[in-house]
C-alpha cells in the first residue's frame, strides 16, 4: 500500500515511496527485456568520440542541460515531462496560497521557474524573487516614473540657461492627472515600475558584451522557425550573440518581471476589492505617462480601445482595473531593443487582444521579458508571428488566469514558442480554443529554446493546420506534400547542418501540457511529443476522453538524435487516429531517437498504418506502453510495428568508414497491460490478425533463430495480464485534480 496523500493537494502530487513491507510487482519493462538478455543499462546512447561521422554531440550549440542524461537514460522521459506537469498543477491550482496568502502573487514566478528558467540555465533556485522596491510616501507615481527618466540617462526636469522646466518633461501628460489618481493606486503602480525597473537592470547587463550590430540583426529576424531545421538560412548573429549574453543576468531579470506582474496582480484587485461598490475607480477612462522606457498606462475598467495605431509607441506597463476592453496595442510585449521590460495586468472583463499593424505582440519578449496576465474574462488573442506567449532571446509570457472560455489565434511562433528564450502560453482553465494557422506554436522548442503550451482545466481543442493548401510553404514529402509541418503540440527541434554549412545548433524543449478535460488535438506531421536534431518534445494530458488526430512523425516520436514522448495519464476512454501517411508514431524512433507513448488506461482506440506502436529503426528505442482497459488496434497488416526494429547489415558489419551503427544498440517495445484488447486489419474491423500480435500474447521481431536477431537489435512485444512499471508505479497518483 502506499502513503495517504498529503493534506494540500498540490503537496500529493509528489512522489511518494512505496511502504516497506510493500510485496514490489513485477515490473514488466525489466522482463520483457530479460527476454533478449537487456537490462535497463543497455538503453539509450552514449556517444563516443571514436564515431566517426555521429553528428558530434558537443558541436550542437546550446543543447538543454537535461538532453544528454535523458538521451542516455531514455525512460527518465516519463519524469521530466511528469515532474513539469506536477509544477503546473501545483502554482495554478486555485487554491494555491491559501495557507499563506502572500505567496499567492508567486504562482506565476515559480511556474516559469520550474519549468523554465531551471530547465534552461543553471544557477538559482526559487527561493525568493528579491523584490525589495518601497514606494516613497509622496508623489509615488511621479517620482517613479522621474526614476525611468534617470534610468535612462535623462531628466525629468531639463536644466538650461540656469533654469529648470516645470515637471512633467515635454510629452508626458500634464502633472495634474496624477492628482486624480487615488495614492493607495499610485503606491501600487509605482512598486511595479521600480520592480520593472530592478529586471531592466538585469536585462541589461545580460548584453553588456553583445554588439550593437549583431543585437539589431538578430532582432530582424522573425523566421527562425521555418528556415532552421535543414539548415536553410545560417545567421551568424545568432551565434554570436547567444556566445555573449550573461545568461544568468536574463533568467533573473526574467524571473523578477513574472514575480513584479504577481504582485502587481494581486496588490491592484485588492485595491479594486476595497472599493465602494457603483462608483468609477478613475475620474477618467485611462491615463497615459510618457517614459524613455515606453509609456504607463492605467485605465479604469470602463471600455475603451488601446489602439497602436494612435500612439505607436511600446507600452512598459499597462494596469487595466476590469471591463471588456479591446486592445489594439501589444500590452505586455518587450519588443524593440529600447524597452527591455514590458508588463500588462487585466484584472477582468471579456476582453480582445489583436493587433494588426504589426507581427509580435502579446505577452512577447525579444532580448528582454514581455508578461501578458488577465484574471478572468472570456477573452480572445490574436496575433501573427512571435505572438501570445513567445521569447526570441527573451521571454515572453500570456498567462489567463481564469476560467473563461478563451480563444487563441496565431499563424507561426506562438502559443508558447521559444527561440533561445522562453515562451509561456498558460491557461487556468474553462473550455478553449487553441489555432495555429501556420506553425511552431502551441508548445514548441526551436534551436535552444523552451516553448510551452499549458492548460489547467476545461474540454479543450487545439488546432494545427494539417492541410498543406492551406499554409504555404509547409508541405511536408514525408506525405507527399499534402500535409504541413505543424511543428506543434510539444515539439523540440534543432538546426540541422550536417547537409548544408555545417552549423548544427540543438533543439530546445517543446512542451503542452493539459491536466484535465476531453480534449482534442487536431494536427499535421511533426507535431505532439515529438523531437528533431537534439530537440526535446513532449504532450502530456492529464485525464478525460481525449482525441488525438494527426499524420506522420507524431504522438510519441521523432528523428536524428532526439527525444519525443506523448504521455495520456489519466484512464479515459482515448482515441488516437492518423491520417493519410498514418505513420511514424505511437512509440516510434528513427535514427537515434529516444521516443516513448504511454496511456494510463481506458478502452482506447488506436488507427494506425505503418511503423508505429513501439517501433525502433536506424538505432532508435521506441517504447509503446497501454497501461489497461480493452484496446483496439488497427493496423496495416504484414508492416513493421507492435515491438519491432528494422535491419541494415550495418547492425552486425561495420561501415569502412565508421563503426557507430555496429556499436549501438536499439529496441521498439510494445506493452500492453491487461483487458480484452483487439488487433484488427486497418478498414476489417472485426477481422482478428494472426499472431504474433494477439490478447494475451509476446512475440519478437524479428523472430529468435532468424539471422536478423541479435546484433543488440531487438523488438519485443507484450500483451498480459497486468504488471507494472517501476518509473511509473514510484509515483503517487492522485494527480491531477485537488482534494
Amino acid at each position: 500500500m502506499r502513503l495517504s496523500p498529503l493534506p494540500f493537494a498540490l503537496l500529493s502530487l509528489l512522489a511518494i515511496s512505496p511502504a516497506i513491507s510493500a510485496p514490489r510487482v513485477p515490473d514488466a519493462i525489466e522482463e520483457a527485456l530479460a527476454q533478449v538478455g537487456w537490462t535497463r543499462d543497455d538503453l539509450g546512447y552514449r556517444p563516443k568520440g571514436y564515431w566517426n561521422r555521429f553528428p558530434d554531440p558537443a558541436a550542437a550549440s546550446h543543447k538543454l542541460r537535461a538532453f544528454d542524461d535523458l538521451f542516455s537514460e531514455p525512460l527518465r522521459s516519463y519524469d521530466y515531462p511528469r515532474t513539469m506537469a506536477n509544477a503546473a498543477a501545483k502554482y495554478l491550482d486555485p487554491a494555491f496560497g491559501s495557507v499563506e496568502p502572500e505567496k499567492k502573487s508567486d504562482a506565476l514566478y515559480h511556474l516559469v521557474y520550474s519549468i523554465g528558467v531551471d530547465r534552461f540555465v543553471g544557477g538559482f533556485r526559487n527561493f525568493s524573487p528579491n523584490l525589495t522596491a518601497v514606494a516613497p510616501a509622496e508623489e509615488p507615481l511621479k517620482t517613479a516614473i522621474g526614476a525611468m527618466y534617470a534610468y535612462s540617462g535623462r531628466d525629468l526636469q531639463p536644466t538650461s540657461f540656469g533654469a529648470t522646466t516645470a515637471w512633467p518633461a515635454e510629452g508626458s501628460p500634464d502633472a495634474e492627472a496624477l492628482k486624480e489618481i487615488p495614492l493607495e493606486l499610485q503606491m501600487i503602480v509605482a512598486r511595479a515600475i521600480y520592480n520593472l525597473l530592478n529586471a531592466a537592470r538585469w536585462r541589461d547587463l545580460a548584453l553588456r558584451n553583445c554588439d550593437s550590430d549583431d543585437l539589431t540583426a538578430v532582432f530582424a529576424i522573425r523566421d527562425l522557425g521555418p528556415t532552421q531545421g535543414d539548415g536553410l538560412v545560417f545567421y551568424p548573429a545568432v551565434a554570436d550573440v547567444a556566445a555573449s549574453i550573461d545568461w544568468q543576468s536574463m533568467a533573473y531579470s526574467w524571473l523578477k518581471a513574472t514575480a513584479a506582474a504577481g504582485l502587481l496582480r494581486e496588490e491592484a484587485a485588492q485595491w479594486v476589492a476595497s472599493q465602494p461598490a457603483g462608483r468609477d475607480y478613475l475620474a477618467k477612462r485611462h491615463y497615459e505617462f510618457s517614459t524613455p522606457l515606453g509609456r504607463i498606462v492605467i485605465g479604469d475598467g470602463r471600455a475603451r480601445s488601446f489602439n497602436l495605431l494612435d500612439d505607436p509607441g511600446s507600452i512598459a506597463l499597462c494596469l487595466d482595473l476590469g471591463g471588456n476592453e479591446l486592445y489594439q496595442a501589444p500590452v505586455g510585449s518587450a519588443t524593440d531593443l529600447f524597452t527591455p521590460v514590458a508588463i500588462a495586468v487585466d484584472l477582468g472583463g471579456d476582453d480582445w487582444y489583436g493587433d494588426p499593424a504589426q507581427n509580435a505582440g502579446f505577452g512577447t519578449g525579444i532580448f528582454g521579458v514581455g508578461i501578458l496576465w488577465d484574471a478572468a474574462g472570456n477573452d480572445h488573442y490574436e496575433g501573427k508571428t512571435l505572438a501570445l506567449g513567445a521569447g526570441q532571446f527573451g521571454c515572453g509570457v500570456l498567462f489567463d488566469e481564469g476560467e473563461g472560455k478563451d480563444h487563441y489565434t496565431a499563424e507561426t511562433s506562438g502559443q508558447g514558442c521559444g527561440y533561445l528564450g522562453l515562451g509561456f502560453c498558460i491557461d487556468g482553465g474553462g473550455d478553449d480554443k487553441y489555432t495555429l494557422s501556420g506553425g511552431e506554436g502551441q508548445g514548441f522548442g526551436g534551436i535552444g529554446g523552451i516553448g510551452v503550451c499549458i492548460d489547467r482545466a476545461g474540454n479543450d481543442t487545439y488546432f494545427a493546420e494539417p492541410d498543406a493548401t492551406k499554409a504555404a510553404g509547409r508541405a511536408d514529402y514525408h506525405s507527399a506534400f499534402a500535409i504541413n509541418v505543424s511543428n506543434a503540440q510539444g515539439v523540440g527541434s534543432g538546426r540541422r547542418g550536417d547537409g548544408s554549412d555545417g552549423h548544427s545548433w540543438a533543439g530546445g524543449m517543446g512542451a503542452i501540457i493539459d491536466l484535465e478535460g476531453d480534449d482534442v488535438y487536431t494536427s499535421g506531421n511533426w507535431s505532439l511529443g515529438t523531437g528533431y536534431w537534439y530537440g526535446m518534445g513532449f504532450a502530456w494530458d492529464g485525464g478525460g476522453n481525449d482525441v488525438y488526430k494527426s499524420v506522420y512523425f507524431t504522438q510519441g516520436s521523432g528523428a536524428h538524435f532526439c527525444i519525443g514522448a506523448l504521455i495520456d495519464e489519466g484512464d479515459g476512454d482515448d482515441t488516437h487516429l492518423l491520417e493519410h501517411t498514418a505513420g511514424a508514431a505511437l512509440g516510434f524512433g528513427w535514427d537515434f531517437t529516444n521516443a516513448l507513448f504511454v496511456d494510463g488506461g481506458g478502452d482506447d482506440r488506436y488507427s494506425a498504418k505503418l511503423i508505429s506502436y513501439g517501433c525502433a529503426e536506424i538505432r532508435s528505442n521506441a517504447f509503446f506502453l497501454e497501461l489497461g482497459g480493452d484496446d483496439t488496434y488497427e493496423y496495416t497488416p504484414g508492416l513493421l510495428g507492435f515491438g519491432a526494429v528494422d535491419w541494415r547489415d550495418d547492425y552486425a558489419i561495420p561501415g569502412p568508414m565508421s563503426t557507430y551503427m555496429s556499436d549501438a544498440g536499439s529496441v521498439g517495445l510494445f506493452l500492453d497491460f491487461g483487458g480484452d484488447d483487439k488487433y484488427v486489419p486497418t478498414g476489417e474491423l472485426g477481422e482478428t490478425l494472426p499472431l504474433p500480435m494477439a490478447n494475451g500474447a509476446s512475440w519478437l521481431i524479428p523472430e529468435a533463430g532468424s539471422s536478423h536477431f541479435g546484433w543488440e537489435n531487438y523488438g519485443v512485444g507484450v500483451d498480459q495480464e497486468g504488471g507494472g512499471w517501476d518509473e511509473r508505479d514510484r509515483w503517487s497518483f492522485t494527480f491531477p485534480s485537488a482534494e
